[in-house]
């Protein structure tokens, strides 16, 4: 009878059963097709392995440029994967790892701010990281409240403490923590410097506004019109400490002004740019009217970004420019002025904050 077994059970009761009868066990295991062998010997068990030990088959890093950027310098960081593996590593959020830094941000300036979960830094371009190979990309950092604090403390030196987490995931109670294939990367810092506003000083980027190298004069635009709007602050006592040296704010205020009339459409788009940290005395506010009918397109889409400061007293001429102007990206920017001031008639106005107020 246990010849005409057609299948002998491999374990249990049935197995011992058998063994007693005197049915002997197999002297060897099955044979294997040559393939399926050549396959299951290649195949690398990191694949599987991957998730109990992830630092074993990648690195993550996020490497700060410049740990003391001058004013007006970006604050740039690199931000990098490399494989140790000997596998391809799918990417995304359905891949093995999701290419993502979760960035954190705590500011000390004229007082310490946080900003937790600030943005995100993603690296999608590609959907597989080869074996051994990097991917890389450079990002700014000082964008957002981030921006708006680097310009509104050129006396003061400003401390930056970030704080990434790769392959973030969110928690029940909405806390930001690493995936089971993320990790938290070691805290990183940059301190930006501290203007130099003595006389010399400044009467040297008062010169450099006429020189013929645009990234000079740029840079000039942008630490004049930082140092313009914090002397305002200080003498309308909205600074918590007194900048090192006073500067002339009508001095400024006449060669920015000069600016807004310049030939070149760059220097007046940087120029409107620069003066969201400052206020406008009346011929600057005229010159930045001026501006809404440039030839230059992004020349009065910065004018309607400027003058939308003032609030609904813009109302109306918005309202003129996202009908009327000969580009959709004006307009687009005149609308959003305008649904920003938008409310139900039941609703009372809204408190306005001050333009200078980071927090």
């Amino acid at each position: 009878m246990l010849n005409e077994l057609q299948r002998a059970p491999h374990a249990g009761i049935e197995r011992q059963l058998l063994e007693i009868e005197g049915y002997a066990k197999p002297t060897s295991q099955p044979a294997v097709a040559p393939e399926i062998a050549s396959l299951l010997s290649a195949f690398d068990r990191g694949a599987l392995e991957i998730l109990a030990a992830p630092e074993k088959y990648f690195d993550v890093a996020m490497e700060i440029e410049n740990a003391d950027p001058d004013a007006a310098e970006p604050w740039r960081a690199a931000f990098s994967i490399t494989s140790k593996a000997k596998f391809p590593i799918p990417l995304g959020a359905d891949g093995l790892i999701n290419p993502v830094f979760l960035l954190s941000f705590r500011a000390d300036a004229d007082k310490m701010r946080d900003f937790p979960a600030l943005f995100a830094v993603t690296l999608d371009r590609r959907r597989y990281l080869p074996p051994g190979e990097t991917i890389r990309a450079q990002r700014t950092l000082d964008v957002g409240p981030l921006h708006t604090i680097a310009r509104r403390f050129p006396q003061q030196a400003v401390r930056v403490e970030i704080q990434a987490i790769f392959d973030p995931g969110i928690q029940t109670d909405g806390r930001w923590s690493p995936s089971a294939m993320g990790r938290a990367l070691r805290p990183a810092a940059l301190t930006r410097r501290i203007v130099d506003a003595r006389g010399a000083s400044v009467s040297a980027r008062l010169e450099s506004l006429l020189d013929k190298y645009p990234p000079t004069q740029f840079v000039s635009i942008e630490v004049l019109a930082e140092l313009l709007g914090e002397r305002q602050r200080y003498e309308l006592h909205k600074l918590s400490y007194a900048p090192l040296a006073a500067v002339s704010t009508d001095r400024i205020m006449a060669a920015l002004r000069g600016q807004l009339q310049s030939e070149s459409w760059e220097a007046r788009v940087r120029t409107l740019d620069a003066l969201q940290s400052a206020g406008l005395d009346a011929p600057t506010f005229a010159a930045v009217q001026n501006c809404l009918q440039h030839s230059h397109w992004l020349v009065r889409f910065a004018a309607v970004r400027l003058l939308a400061r003032q609030g609904e007293s813009f109302q109306n001429e918005a309202a003129k420019i996202a009908e009327s102007d000969s580009d959709a990206v004006v307009r687009e920017m005149a609308r959003a002025a305008l649904l920003r001031w938008a409310r139900p008639e039941s609703q009372p106005a809204p408190v306005s904050r001050p333009a200078d107020d980071a927090d």
